[in-house]
């Protein structure tokens, strides 16, 4: 998927929840933070999270909007476990395709040692 530099920003969290970020584009599809919903594809300024945080409400099953080798960082915390193997990697492959060359993507998941080790004791 081809898509826009959105306002050219360099960083890009993805799955961002209510937790905005500044100086990011966040993604997400939820928008349940907001006082009203907002339309797929809008981008909007979310004023109480810094001076350049912006809000794309967008289903990333679908691809990320963002042209190719735009992004200096991409970052997700806890989707990717949300996905089967097959979308898992599409969206993998998505991150590397809107990163520049040498850019950093970050990628939290649950820490499956940790929670079996819970488990079982």
């Amino acid at each position: 998927m081809t898509g826009k530099n959105y306002l050219n920003f360099r960083n890009c969290q993805i799955g961002s929840g209510n937790w905005i970020a500044n100086n990011y584009l966040n993604i997400d599809l939820l928008d349940f933070m907001f006082d009203e919903e907002v339309n797929p594809g809008t981008c909007i300024k979310v004023l109480n999270a810094g001076d350049n945080a912006y809000f794309l409400k967008h289903d990333i099953a679908t691809g990320i909007p963002i042209k190719n080798n735009q992004l200096e960082v991409v970052y997700h915390s806890h989707i990717l476990e949300h996905f089967n193997d097959e979308d898992g990697f599409r969206l993998l492959h998505e991150c590397f395709r809107i990163l520049k060359s040498g850019g950093v993507m970050r990628i939290l998941v649950p820490d499956l040692e940790l929670w079996s080790k819970n488990y079982i004791e």
